[in-house]
């Protein structure tokens, strides 16, 4: 199984708009892979991508991309959901639209329970996005109840045990298995199917604790219980088994440059995200 990394920025892009600290200055002198977009995946045998962040056409433009058929969605909050206009872009014809000649190709949205009802609160003064892009046909919503069957393959989603609904994807086939935990995956979800994946990609964690200005993550920092470390990335690639792992989600918080990520590769023991990354597994 293939897959491509479309964004690896996390809450803001990298460069953040109008900073001009050394990450920022310098993604915007080299462009990709030093800069980010927001943090997505495409799933190239199925045609899938998981989340839609606000840059998510660029991202799309960037990898080159000929065909989407599935949306998938990990959490409901605004860096992985705000670019759901791209349904229009993708979907809509606007002189169809006003002839009244359906889309030809709607997307089908996927999510688990929780995490398609914070989708459906995503509103406008006319009401729910969700409820109008169905309405116009351009999308056609699916709640994840179990396992999702693509062909050869088995996307199974399994719910972070928290208050806040988020979700880790376990993909399977190809004699294969990857977990994708882009984000809020802290408490990680204890589940037989984890265990022995030949690839976790996860996102949303700090690497050092020294970060951009001299900010230092103390041992009782709240980020804490919301993100995890390095070493707590080290602690789960071997309770689980994990053979490889790759961190995504970069924050420009984190104050770590392309290079920056490349140079700690050998001392982790795991593999930084770019935009564009191709994976296979």
């Amino acid at each position: 199984m293939t897959f491509t990394i479309l964004g690896s920025g996390g809450h803001t892009s990298i460069p953040k708009p109008l900073c001009r600290c050394r990450i920022c200055s310098e993604a915007r002198e080299k462009g990709y892979p030093s800069a980010r977009c927001g943090c997505s995946l495409y799933f190239d045998d199925i045609k899938a991508v998981i989340d839609t962040p606000e840059d998510i056409g660029t991202a799309i433009n960037n990898a080159k991309l000929t065909e989407i058929n599935t949306v998938l969605y990990s959490r409901g909050d605004p860096e992985h959901t705000f670019g759901m206009r791209i349904f229009e872009q993708l979907a809509l014809n606007r002189f169809d639209y006003y002839d009244g000649i359906p889309p030809k190709k709607p997307l089908d949205v996927c999510a688990e329970p929780g995490v398609m009802r914070d989708l459906n609160k995503i509103r406008s003064k006319s009401g729910s996005y969700f409820d109008c892009y169905e309405r116009m046909g351009l999308i056609r919503r699916s709640v994840i109840k179990g396992d999702l069957a693509f062909g050869n393959y088995i996307i199974t989603a399994l719910t972070v045990p928290k208050k806040k609904a988020g979700t880790v994807f376990v993909i399977t086939g190809d004699r294969a298995k990857a977990v994708y935990a882009p984000c809020g995956c802290v408490p990680f979800p204890d589940k037989a199917l984890l265990y022995g994946a030949d690839m976790l990609i996860i996102g949303n964690t700090f690497v050092g604790n020294k970060l951009k200005d001299g900010r230092e993550i103390g041992l009782n920092h709240p980020l804490r219980r919301e993100l995890f470390s390095g070493d707590d990335v080290l602690m789960l690639k071997k309770r689980f088994g994990f053979r490889n792992v790759i961190i995504t989600h970069h924050e420009e918080d984190w104050g770590k440059s392309y290079d920056d990520c490349k140079s700690l590769e050998e001392v982790f023991g795991v593999k930084f995200a770019y935009d564009g990354m191709k994976i296979k597994v």
